[in-house]
């Protein structure tokens, strides 16, 4: 058994996270992956401006406080927790990204019966909350959906899901409280986008860290796009990649949230033939060996 510091629940000696506070309880992790080793210098920078709005730390705050429990309300109401009884392929598969990236806590997992291909995470970086849905769960392979789960966590170990969470009331039409909502929703929506598609690559990274096969995250990502298997992937990615190329179509990626797929695959590619890369999966192993020879000692 053992026992978390933070909540005294007495957990079972094979869980990671702790099965009420969701706290991490597993083996030591002396190999850190920090954020700052795999955030794109793009993404470090882009919120300066948002910072220097006035009153953003406030409004922020205050926005998702009011609209934070309303969300979770609805979520609950349409969806099913996820727990390694019932999924547990889906549950070990987002416990070992956890892991892996060193998050402190697990998110709340929870499935959609949406049949559409997606995940996204949402909350606070207290609390966070991850929801995949039924499409994904059942069109991706394990690699796959690690390399998304991974991605969504990614914005978690950043500390992204409380800016996404402001990002997406703001880009949904949900008006923000005070007096000055309009104009913060008017110059924070652009500033928003900008740093959205800076901050998906950073995410990208880490999915691609817990994932560790670029052909796994390609696939991964070809679906999210659209690919269904009627072509190859190959034949999709090269349609893909001169249809994102058009004009009208790099003036309509200025004004969205996510970079095209085939940039982002692009800017995985350099990223997992870096020596930056390298070292995080060295540590990485690093930590999972040591995990493995302390799980075997705890057992024997």
């Amino acid at each position: 058994m053992i026992i978390c510091h933070r909540c005294k629940l007495e957990n079972d000696g094979d869980e990671d996270f702790c099965a009420r506070c969701r706290t991490y309880i597993g083996p030591p992790r002396p190999y850190k992956v920090e954020p700052a080793d795999y955030v794109h210098p793009d993404d470090a920078g882009a919120l300066d401006p948002l910072s220097a709005i006035p009153l953003f730390t406030a409004l922020a705050k205050q926005t998702i406080e009011k609209n934070y429990a309303r969300t979770r309300a609805h979520l609950l109401s349409r969806t099913i927790p996820i727990f390694r009884k019932n999924y547990p392929r889906l549950y070990e598969t987002a416990a070992y990204c956890a892991r892996v990236l060193g998050l402190r806590t697990l998110p709340e997992l929870y499935l959609s019966p949406d049949l559409e291909l997606n995940a996204y995470a949402f909350g606070t970086v207290e609390k966070p909350v991850l929801v995949l849905t039924a499409g994904l769960a059942r069109s991706m392979n394990q690699h796959e959906v690690s390399a998304v789960v991974g991605h969504e966590m990614g914005h978690i170990k950043v500390e992204h899901i409380v800016y996404q969470t402001l990002a997406r009331f703001i880009l949904s039409g949900m008006q923000l409280v005070g007096a000055t909502s309009i104009l913060f929703n008017l110059v924070s929506s652009a500033l928003f986008k900008k740093w959205a598609r800076a901050s998906e690559i950073s995410a990208d990274r880490a999915g691609l860290l817990v994932a560790q096969d670029l052909d796994h995250v390609r696939s991964a990502y070809l679906k999210l796009a659209g690919w269904r298997g009627q072509e190859s992937l190959t034949a999709f990615f090269e349609r893909q990649r001169v249809q994102e190329e058009r004009l009208e179509s790099r003036l309509y990626e200025l004004i969205t949230s996510h970079p095209f797929t085939t940039q982002r695959l692009s800017e995985m590619g350099a990223f997992f033939l870096s020596r930056q890369y390298r070292s995080l999966v060295e540590n990485i192993e690093k930590n999972n060996m040591l995990y493995r020879i302390f799980k075997r000692e705890s057992e024997s």
